[in-house]
């Protein structure tokens, strides 16, 4: 029977966010309880296995999963109403190292209740989704937010749900015995320990705005990389068809041949049997470390049978928001009305097709009609795209890409038009002649992705100018430390265009405005000087009201400066209040620092500046050209042991994947530009040592970019120490930069870092 859902859950995901070690409210299973643990029937996901070895501390223990499969216990029915000061659960994971993803169940009492059938067994529980790819143990705390109802029910905490004082089952694994595109699921493993109720819980992801469809569109017209992802159920798993006939198979090459662009790649993740609620677990897992840029949804054929059109439109609109939160806005979101079947199954799905019609014509986003599409068909054409009731051959998938494609093409008129009147201006004068454009400043600058959006975008924008991102930015920075270090950090580097913003520290230290202004005017001369174009950055307002209201004499400076000078102003401090007065936070949760929505305001303010408002925003983060990427990593060291990258021991090939599989957001940039990143987070109580190598095409002087976190931060270059950092380097590439002297061929290269490091070479100009 179906059922309705009562109450949507909060939109809070974290990604397995860890956070500090906290007394729990209670412990649910300490790995010490391996007689009251039972394996699922083999007929749910397979035959899985389970096994007690050792715990993340001495003498602990833990519950070794190994699946595919399912395996549970029930808990004593000692609760108290503690319990339900609860906001989440925390444990600790140890993976296999495998791309798959690991999965928490909670549910209500009632042995019966999970094991009988697909109603009862497969839709009572509320479950997570947590990454496999790190090998150590980790701790991984999530909200009830994070756990996404099996069925149609109210979320954990909320009326009429379950509440956590009457969970009674904790399960490991899930049902499916099939993985993508029907291949055997994998057998994997992975082991838990120490699941607690805790107090504490990962705060809410920022919202984020749906990537414009269009916007995708355009980068397949300019020739740009695009990963589009489709997801669905056994229809796009392929059921009834050969595989190289599959709809997303036949839309690679239609893509690739109208675009002529051969950087398009589509791929399919079909899950037989799945639902829309059935993906929402999996949004992170499908984003991947490289989120797709454009994921199809192809689903609704098994929700008519689970529940009613409310459920769905709610799934809908879950999907959409988490894809956009999780990719940080990078991931555009295409749903399909729902695919009408034959016989008893050609109206069956129409309700759940108008659902998607209404949903997305309310949110004023972009879907594809297929229901109507097929529907418009010759009765005879219409039968012919069918191996069964529901299942397409491959005149079907034929013409779902065909249908798939003719939206594209509408799409990308509209975006060559829209193109020819908007998004590629003229050249502002700003930028004509510019090629080096350094970024300066603060933490608001130092390790923030504003500039690569911004370089990112102009590079768009004007291939041919090949711009160049620089960053001299350093955390707590005041203007008198700008002025102390322009000519080695910045005048060094022959920028043609510095944008500056400063004045934050400042504020915070109360310096006199008459030496900040004095500050600012020493830099804007020196950087005229010597050929340098500025922009003046109006950094962002304080969270608190007592320093704001400081802060504007500040503003004022900056303001006097840019009119006797007359240079331009990027006023980020106006766009962020106008932002937040629109509902969306780009602040922080401190009220200094900026979360994704500043770093997106603070590309828009800049931008703004150069003259350029309105061009669509190119948020992806990519390697900076010519670092070391290639690290091996050695076994951590007690903070204050002698410096000596030889005694060093352990070394593992650096796992980029693993890194970023449990990096929260505001760290994941870090990789994704090519650093060297040894702990999580910065470590006070340890070290690492880390190594890579270069080849020198030639003996001679070669300059070494060097950027990091805190001290202690050492490079060596053939067992010679050749630079020392004598402060916070910058949370960015090419921070600080010395002449080595390197021999021909392979030359290794030893850094040292409490957190991250970033090395390049290049030869010397």
């Amino acid at each position: 029977m179906k059922k309705e859902l009562l109450l949507i859950m909060g939109l809070s995901i974290t990604g397995c966010a860890s956070l500090p070690s906290a007394q729990p409210i209670a412990v649910l299973d300490d790995g010490s309880t391996m007689g009251e643990w039972h394996v699922w029937p083999e007929a749910w996901g397979g035959k899985a296995e389970v096994a007690q070895f050792p715990g993340p501390r001495p003498g602990s223990a833990a519950i070794q999963f190994t699946g595919p499969g399912i395996v549970y216990r029930e808990l004593p029915a000692a609760a108290g109403p503690e319990w339900n000061q609860a906001k989440g659960l925390s444990f600790w994971v140890k993976g296999d190292g495998s791309p798959l993803y690991g999965t928490l169940v909670v549910g209500p009492a009632g042995k019966g209740s999970w094991e009988q059938g697909f109603v009862n067994a497969g839709m009572t529980g509320h479950a997570f989704y947590f990454p496999l790819a790190d090998t150590q143990w980790h701790r991984v705390t999530a909200s009830w937010a994070d756990f996404i109802p099996e069925g149609p029910q109210p979320a954990i905490g909320a009326p009429g749900g379950l509440v956590p004082a009457d969970i009674r089952v904790i399960r490991i694994g899930n049902r499916w015995k099939y993985w993508r595109n029907y291949d055997a699921y994998p057998k994997f493993s992975y082991g838990i320990a120490d699941t607690e109720l805790t107090a504490e819980a990962p705060p809410a992801r920022p919202p984020a705005a749906p990537r414009p469809a269009g916007d995708v569109v355009a980068r397949m017209r300019r020739g740009d990389p695009v990963r589009i992802l489709c997801v669905g159920d056994s229809i796009t798993a392929g059921a009834g068809a050969s595989a190289d006939k599959l709809y997303w198979v036949l839309l690679q090459a239609q893509l690739r041949q109208a675009f002529t662009n051969d950087r398009i790649t589509v791929d399919g993740w079909g899950i037989g049997g799945a639902t829309l609620l059935d993906t929402l677990p999996w949004i992170e897992w499908m984003l991947g470390k490289e989120p797709p840029d454009l994921m199809t949804l192809m689903l609704g054929t098994n929700d008519c049978s689970a529940y009613d059109p409310a459920v769905f439109r709610w799934c809908l609109e879950q999907f959409g928001d988490r894809a956009a939160r999780a990719s940080g806005g990078h991931t555009a979101v295409l749903p399909f009305a729902t695919l009408p079947g034959l016989d008893q199954y050609l109206t069956k799905a129409d309700p759940y097709a108008e659902t998607v019609r209404q949903l997305m014509q309310t949110r004023q986003q972009p879907f594809l009609d297929l229901s109507q599409a097929f529907k418009a068909l010759p009765a005879d054409a219409y039968k012919a795209c069918f191996a069964d009731g529901v299942h397409l051959n491959v005149t079907g998938h034929e013409f779902v890409a065909r249908t798939v494609m003719q939206w594209v093409n509408e799409t990308a008129t509209a975006v060559g038009a829209a193109a020819a009147a908007v998004s590629a201006p003229p050249l502002p004068d700003l930028l004509k002649g510019v090629r080096r454009i350094l970024f300066h400043g603060d933490s608001l600058t130092d390790g923030s992705s504003y500039p690569d959006y911004v370089v990112n975008t102009l590079n768009g924008l004007y291939p041919e100018a090949r711009f160049e991102l620089l960053n001299a930015a350093g955390a707590g920075d005041t203007a008198a430390n700008l002025r102390q270090r322009l000519t080695a950090d910045v005048l060094a580097l022959k920028p043609d265009l510095v944008s500056l913003c400063i004045g934050t520290n400042d504020c915070h230290g109360r310096r006199k405005t008459e030496d900040y202004q004095a500050d600012i005017e020493f830099l804007v001369g020196e950087l005229r000087k010597a050929g340098s174009r500025v922009l003046l950055v109006r950094p962002s307002p304080f969270g608190d009201a007592e320093k704001e209201a400081r802060f504007q004499d500040y503003l004022a400076v900056l303001d006097r400066v840019a009119a006797a000078n007359g240079l331009p102003v990027a006023d980020a401090h106006g766009l962020f209040q106008a932002w937040a007065k629109d509902g969306r936070e780009p602040l922080g949760a401190d009220g200094i620092h900026h979360g994704r929505d500043g770093f997106e305001c603070m590309a828009r303010a800049v931008l703004n500046g150069l003259g350029l408002a309105g061009v669509p925003l190119d948020m992806k983060i990519r390697p900076w050209p010519g670092l070391l990427t290639a690290w091996e990593t050695a076994d951590p060291v007690p903070a204050g042991t002698p410096l000596d990258p030889t005694a060093a021991t352990g070394w593992k090939p650096y796992d980029v994947a693993a890194l970023a599989a449990r990096q929260p957001w505001w760290n994941s940039p870090f990789p994704l530009r090519g650093g060297w990143m040894p702990f999580d987070d910065v470590n006070p109580k340890q070290y690492a040592y880390g190594r890579t190598g270069f080849d020198a095409p030639t003996a001679g002087d070669y300059e070494l970019q060097v950027g990091g976190s805190p001290n202690p931060q050492v490079v060596w270059v053939n067992g010679v120490k050749v630079w020392e950092g004598r402060r916070a380097n910058g949370y960015h590439p090419n921070a600080d930069r010395v002449t080595v002297t390197l021999r021909q061929g392979r030359n290794e290269i030893v850094g040292v870092s409490n957190f991250m490091l970033f090395v390049g070479v290049r030869a010397v100009k």
